[in-house]
């Protein structure tokens, strides 16, 4: 887990602000401008050791031109460990705030090129505002500012969530099944199949056989290719992909062939 600090004090600028841009509990203006790096977040706080009115614990996802979410938990956590982790003690339910991001116009006097952006949405406490410091690269350290009337500012350090897999999806047509019987101790059987998609930029490409509790009647036992489809509005294009899967030990008395599912009609089968 990354550091975490969480430090209140009074300063008369936001940060890395001018004293002349600045009221008494946060910027004076705020110029809302469009962002042009449209860069994406996954962000969290560690549990926090003091909490923002009933907020322990604060995520933040989306895109510093779109807009994103915000989660304000509020469930209870332990003391962290001797590695630092927190374990949650309370199972409560939070729903995620909507979110967008008000870009501030102004220069970072430390010459890092750092960014800060306003949060506006439904969020809480009700009066705070909230202010994402976003670092000139995205694997920077990123902060949250957090104003309330009568309280201490406070600076939070936010660390990268994991971000979750992309999805893998059913390659939609199957061109072309190649396989060969490795003449090994016990024999392993390779298959390669090549498939199509439509548009460029696929990843990920990935061959998995199927399990059966007992073996096909027909002995044909089947594949699926999945293949991680590019984000955005990629180009249309016609583009291969391709991906292999061995098999050790297969009893060759019971594979009479192959079968590859793609979408739809995509099937191809081949027989040994």
């Amino acid at each position: 887990m990354g550091m975490f600090i969480s430090t209140s004090f009074r300063f008369r600028h936001l940060l890395f602000f001018t004293m002349g841009s600045i009221g008494v509990l946060g910027i004076s203006q705020t110029v809302f401008a469009q962002s042009t790096r449209g860069r994406t977040v996954s962000l969290q706080s560690v549990p926090l050791t003091s909490a923002v009115g009933n907020v322990q614990k604060i995520t933040m996802s989306g895109s510093l031109e779109q807009g994103g979410e915000m989660v304000f938990d509020g469930n209870q956590y332990s003391a962290p460990d001797r590695f630092g982790d927190f374990q949650k003690s309370t199972g409560a339910y939070f729903p995620p705030v909507a979110v967008r991001f008000a870009y501030v116009d102004m220069p970072d006097p430390a010459g890092k090129r750092r960014k800060v952006y306003e949060i506006l949405g439904a969020l809480q406490p009700a009066k705070a505002r909230y202010y994402l410091v976003s670092p000139s690269k995205k694997t920077g350290d990123y902060r949250l500012i957090i104003d309330q009337p009568g309280e201490d500012r406070r600076v939070i350090s936010l660390e990268a969530m994991a971000e979750p897999a992309p999805p893998n999806v059913r390659v939609p047509r199957i061109l072309k099944i190649e396989h060969a019987l490795l003449k090994s101790n016990p024999p392993t059987l390779v298959v390669t199949v090549t498939g199509q998609v439509n548009t460029a930029g696929w990843t990920e490409a990935k061959l998995t056989r199927r399990v059966y509790v007992q073996p096909p009647a027909d002995g044909i036992w089947e594949y699926d290719l999945f293949a991680t489809p590019p984000t955005g509005n990629p180009p249309s294009a016609v583009s291969k992909v391709k991906a292999t899967n061995r098999w050790p030990n297969f009893d060759a008395t019971v594979v009479k062939g192959v079968r590859v599912f793609g979408v739809d009609d995509g099937v191809v089968e081949v027989r040994f």
